[in-house]
């Protein structure tokens, strides 16, 4: 399909569209537009908005007023998909959750050169990510998958130019399985796919639970400065700072090791031998926070930001990207999919997903 430079039709595919979901977060900003950086509000060119959604409960106050304001509604997958162009599939829940099924009828339902996006993980494990693949490349139509972690603001805005030689990266989150761990994969590989040459083919993996963390970085001091970089940009430590507003020093004795009740820990090497340590450390912080070295020792550190309810502004950054790749086909590489695919089966054949 040749570059477009708008919108003409955009589809959604919803499995739900409750209050602050992410298909009522993506499909609005889509309907209704969204903040950009100059301080305007963004309307995608798209001459019409389409949805399928699959949640029966589908509230009168939602459907509504956004059929007034444009929204095409289709009682069908196939429906909704024929002759699309432009499709954005959400499975229910946080994006942690992927339904390759729900996306392989998707997929089937696309004319060749279409473009579809799928909100969070492709699927859990490298045979079905490889599979949604191979169905859309011999269909013709690109596919991609992310989550708004990978492309929402740093704080500070900075990052280590392209073709960096980046050596490990360090990134520090908080939640159940496998929200956590997504988030931590979506993070890091926005930062990790900045070095040179990276090679994304796994190594790997190894897991840490409890002093087993800790025990790991007394034996390599490089990962306590890692740490202590990340940590410096969270705002919202959950220390001695919740009960008087004091500063507090997260390295320090009561700090991360004393309010880390549950620590675990994610050690993955890649072909290259660029290191990923992907830390779920509840209780520390209440932010996202990534740190990265390269070869001469620099450390580059920001928090991954994500604004508060109810607008949850990331998505407009999402909505962004994904309307970027819809209509020019510019976005990361679906090879990203697959690697966080791969690492999620083999972290569940670990036992902690």
């Amino acid at each position: 399909m040749k570059p477009e430079t708008e919108l003409q039709d955009v589809r959604f595919v919803l499995e739900d569209f409750a209050l602050e979901t992410p298909g009522q977060q993506l499909l609005d900003r889509f309907l209704l537009g969204y903040p950009n950086d100059a301080g305007e509000i963004h309307r995608p060119s798209n001459r019409s908005v389409t949805a399928c959604v699959l949640a029966n409960d589908w509230a009168d106050n939602f459907r509504g007023p956004r059929q007034k304001l444009g929204l095409h509604l289709k009682p069908t997958v196939e429906a909704s998909v024929e002759g699309a162009r432009s499709v954005v599939v959400v499975p229910r829940g946080n994006g942690s959750e992927p339904n390759p099924s729900l996306t392989r009828r998707v997929l089937e339902g696309l004319p060749r050169g279409a473009r579809c996006f799928v909100h969070g993980v492709l699927a859990h494990t490298l045979a079905d990510a490889t599979a949604l693949a191979e169905w859309a490349g011999t269909r013709g139509v690109e596919l991609r998958s992310g989550t708004s972690v990978s492309v929402t603001w740093r704080l500070p805005d900075i990052h280590p130019p392209v073709g960096s030689r980046l050596t490990e990266g360090l990134i520090v989150v908080q939640g159940a399985s496998p929200w956590a761990e997504m988030n931590a994969l979506e993070g890091l590989a926005a930062w990790s796919e900045r070095r040179r040459s990276a090679a994304l083919a796994v190594r790997s993996v190894r897991r840490l639970m409890g002093k087993e963390v800790w025990q790991a970085f007394d034996n390599d001091p490089a990962l306590e400065v890692l740490l202590a970089s990340a940590l410096s940009r969270t705002d919202s430590p959950l220390g001695g700072a919740l009960h008087d507003g004091r500063t507090e020093d997260l390295m320090g004795p009561s700090g991360v090791r004393h309010l880390a009740k549950t620590p675990r820990a994610w050690i993955v090497e890649d072909a290259d031998g660029f290191r990923s340590t992907l830390m779920v450390l509840s209780g520390v912080v209440g932010d996202f926070n990534v740190a990265v070295r390269d070869s001469s020792g620099q450390v580059w550190s920001a928090q991954i930001f994500r604004p508060p309810t109810p607008q949850e502004h990331h998505y407009s950054r999402l909505a962004e990207s994904i309307e970027s790749f819809l209509s020019r086909g510019t976005c990361w590489s679906l090879q990203r999919s697959i690697r966080i695919a791969t690492l999620l089966e083999q972290m569940n054949s670990l036992g902690a997903i």
